[in-house]
């Protein structure tokens, strides 16, 4: 068992009185090609009828820009803007994997398709989200950061890795596919 690759470990369920359990797969979506690529690879590579897709996006906030003064001033209405404009990408997100959801739902009819959204910081919300929604296994997208930004920034996937006790796969889109 120790030869076997973590997505071979994770796609495997228990049996029980001769039939599959179905399991929990959340993935991390923010629409992104990353995101969309980790959907795609979870359905061809993990997924198994009566299982269930847990579609879960992060919007997160946006932060009043600092342009280097200690009391930075933006206007009502410039932030209200800011907020428009940061809703709408949620929903026009949102609209899209509940899309992509019922368009799964239509070929494999024994599982389930969920779209989580919640706002805040990504690293903490889908640990919450994966615990609440007792997920199985997570798979997120890797945006291959620098090392630069990583140090600054930090990643989700890294953090996930080393704070859920599931399974986490994270993958990589190869170059060459779409």
């Amino acid at each position: 068992m120790a030869d076997e690759s973590a997505a071979a470990t994770a796609a495997k369920a228990t049996k029980n009185g001769g039939e599959e359990e179905s399991r929990k797969i959340m993935i991390a979506v923010d629409g992104s090609d990353f995101a969309d690529y980790a959907v795609q690879w979870t359905v061809e590579n993990l997924f198994k009828e009566r299982d269930e897709l847990i579609l879960a996006h992060v919007a997160v906030p946006p932060m009043v820009p600092d342009f280097g003064f200690s009391t930075a001033y933006v206007t009502e209405s410039l932030w209200v803007d800011v907020m428009q404009k940061a809703n709408d990408q949620t929903r026009r997100t949102i609209e899209r994997y509940h899309a992509l959801a019922r368009q799964f739902l239509k070929e494999h009819r024994k599982s389930s398709v969920r779209v989580i959204s919640e706002s805040g910081d990504p690293k903490e919300v889908l640990e919450r989200l994966s615990r609440n929604a007792g997920a199985n296994m997570m798979v997120v997208g890797s945006r291959g950061f620098s090392s630069v930004k990583y140090v600054f920034v930090g990643s989700t996937s890294q953090y996930l890795v080393n704070h859920l006790d599931i399974p986490v796969i994270v993958v990589h889109k190869a170059r060459n596919a779409k």
